[in-house]
């Protein structure tokens, strides 16, 4: 019997169980279901309310009142997307909310932000909206600076970007004088709705109901001859102005503080004050190469302080003649010396390949230590004020464009890259200043040349990547243009000490004796010293004018240096000597200053990229856009 009964009150206790989770499966549910089955930013636009004041010049005055409902659980807020790809402009963005009775409006959190021909508002904070409804009030202007018809208006009056169908819309569209008549397109079909439509004089009124999602309307407007005109927006053309001020301060600061010190070239035949090559190549272009070092052999061996034996061309050998440098020698000479022979008495290049570089490294350093303070520092500091200020004029004029004109929240960050090759082309423009003097003329010109082809190459790019939303085309290469400009005309305040201006006079008047002395002078001067071309070939390499030296001696009679060691004795003319010279300096330049191979290293690189545009009827009207969860 109480068996019976604990098996009936469990049945019973099973039953209820059941029962409720019956329940519990059919009401829960449909309370869950109303709440989260929709997506995550999901929203309805229960209303569009736009009032479109257009005036004559093509700008219009825009007002939209859209209340929206959010079913999204996780919806914050949305987007509000305002296309300008066909030239147009967007100026004045602001956003409001109603307040709950519709009697006042209050502020709302909003941003402003850009995607290529997008002007995007993100409106709304972080807080979860959903089931709730508000409506928004987004005032702007809008502009139409290209259009295809002088007598004519596309506008998209109800954008076709809407990711959310729109349960009614209406437009009121108040026009200019000059106004004759209009056709209204819904959804992408080019068959009219003007029923849709009321034209009172020069204002139109459109009703709409039921728009499905990325459907929206778009009104054909026709003037008089004449009606119409198109605004010119100076904003974007102020950075230009103000870069063409600063080019004019560039200039009154270049001829009043920082004037050319013109060299004074004196014609001489031997090297000014004694410098070696090394010191002759880092003064010429304020540089040293690596190749320039390895002229020391020459310079050494014309002392008589080493030999060479070109047994083998390709890897002669060197033989050391001083155990050390005079005491006078420079400090970048004894480092040299002493580590290439390194207490041997004999070494070939192939010995020193893949770790003398460290040395030619130390020997740069020596030479620049010595002969630093080229130029004088507050004309340096002036050069790269001016070029910061040009590279500020490309990054700042898209940020001043955007907060003045579109909303003063836009600051677009990426602008400040333009720095970049600002500073690449005023460091190539400065190189090119500093070769000036070691250039052959064509190779002068040619250069400069390949500078402002970079530059017109960087224009480009800032043109095609600055998002044509903040500026167009023209006003962005009129802005590289005088920032470029600018750039290399910097480089000119640069100024030389009094002393490096002096030398330099002295190494140009050497340089200009080797491109220019005559057959008949060059006679005269190896009858004095029958190894005068052999002392002066190393200074015409690091000069750049070795070529022109050879040629000079093509068709006199030149004997071997006394410090070359030949066992065949069978280098009796010039053309075979300078081939055994050039196949030994080559061999010095190529083993003495490798560097042992690096590891590979692998980069990736990836991305993504989102963009889009709005049209009515395929694309032919202007503005609309459209509204996006968040």
């Amino acid at each position: 019997m109480r068996l019976d009964k604990t098996r009936g009150l469990r049945n019973a206790l099973l039953a209820a169980a059941v029962a409720l989770l019956l329940a519990l499966t059919l009401f829960l549910p449909s309370a869950t279901t109303s709440a989260y089955a929709a997506e995550p930013y999901s929203f309805e636009i229960e209303n569009f309310d736009a009032t479109y004041e257009v005036h004559s010049d093509r700008t219009i005055d825009v007002e939209e009142r859209v209340t929206i409902r959010y079913t999204g659980y996780a919806s914050t807020g949305f987007y509000r997307d305002l296309p300008v790809n066909a030239g147009d402009r967007v100026t004045g963005l602001t956003v409001s909310r109603l307040s709950r009775d519709g009697t006042a409006e209050i502020d709302e959190d909003y941003s402003v932000d850009i995607d290529n021909d997008l002007i995007i508002a993100d409106i709304g904070d972080s807080t979860i909206k959903t089931d709730t409804t508000e409506t928004y009030v987004i005032r702007y202007v809008f502009s139409v600076t290209k259009p295809t018809n002088d007598n004519a208006l596309y506008l998209n009056i109800i954008g076709f970007g809407s990711e959310a169908a729109i349960r009614s819309a209406s437009a009121t569209i108040n026009l200019p004088e000059g106004f004759e008549s209009a056709n209204l397109y819904v959804g992408d079909t080019d068959e009219k709705s003007n029923e849709l439509m009321t034209v009172d004089g020069r204002t139109i009124t459109v009703e709409l109901s039921g728009l499905a999602a990325f459907e929206g309307a778009t009104l054909d407007m026709y003037f008089s001859e004449g009606a119409l005109t198109t605004r010119f927006d100076v904003i974007p053309y102020i950075m230009a102005i103000v870069g063409c001020a600063l080019l004019a301060v560039l200039a009154v600061v270049k001829f009043l503080v920082f004037p050319d010190k013109t060299l004074s070239p004196v014609v001489g035949f031997e090297p000014p004050r004694g410098m070696d090559p090394v010191e002759i190549s880092k003064l010429i272009d304020n540089k040293v190469e690596s190749s320039d070092i390895t002229t020391l052999i020459y310079y050494w061996a014309s002392k008589g302080y080493l030999k060479i034996d070109l047994t083998d061309e390709n890897d002669p050998t060197l033989i050391k003649i001083f155990n050390t440098l005079p005491g006078d020698a420079p400090a970048h000479q004894c480092e040299m010396y002493n580590a290439l022979f390194s207490g041997r008495d004999m070494v070939k290049p192939s010995q020193l390949a893949g770790r003398f570089y460290g040395v030619i490294d130390h020997v740069k350093k020596l030479v620049n230590e010595k002969h630093r303070g080229l130029y004088t520092t507050a004309s340096v500091c002036a050069s790269l004020l001016f070029t910061l200020a040009a590279g500020l004029l490309m990054a700042l004029a898209p940020i001043i464009t955007g907060m003045a004109c579109i909303n003063p929240s836009l600051f677009y960050y990426p602008a400040f890259l333009a720095l970049v090759p600002a500073f690449i082309i005023y460091g190539l423009t400065e190189t090119w200043a500093y070769a000036v003097h070691k250039l052959k003329s064509s190779t002068k010109w040619l250069t400069l040349a390949g500078i402002a082809l970079l530059a017109a190459l960087c224009t480009a790019a800032y043109t095609l990547l600055l998002p044509p939303a903040l500026m167009e085309t023209a006003p962005k290469i009129v802005v590289c243009a005088v920032a470029y400009i600018m750039v290399m005309c910097s480089v000119t305040l640069i100024s030389r000490t009094k002393q490096y201006n002096e030398t330099l006079s002295e190494i140009v008047g050497f340089r200009n004796f080797i491109l220019n002395a005559e057959k008949d002078r060059l006679e005269l001067l190896l009858e004095g010293d029958p190894e005068f071309y052999y002392k002066i070939l190393p200074y015409a390499q690091v000069m750049g004018v070795s070529d022109i030296w050879e040629e000079k001696f093509e068709d006199l009679t030149v004997m071997p240096p006394a410090w070359l060691n030949d066992p065949a004795g069978t280098l009796v003319s010039f053309a075979v000597i300078n081939s055994a010279l050039r196949a030994q300096s080559a061999a010095f330049t190529s083993k003495m200053v490798i560097k042992p191979s690096a590891p590979s290293s692998r980069s990736y690189s990836g991305g993504s990229h989102r963009g889009g545009s709005f049209g009515g009827r395929g694309g032919g009207g202007h503005g609309g856009g459209g509204f996006r969860g968040r």
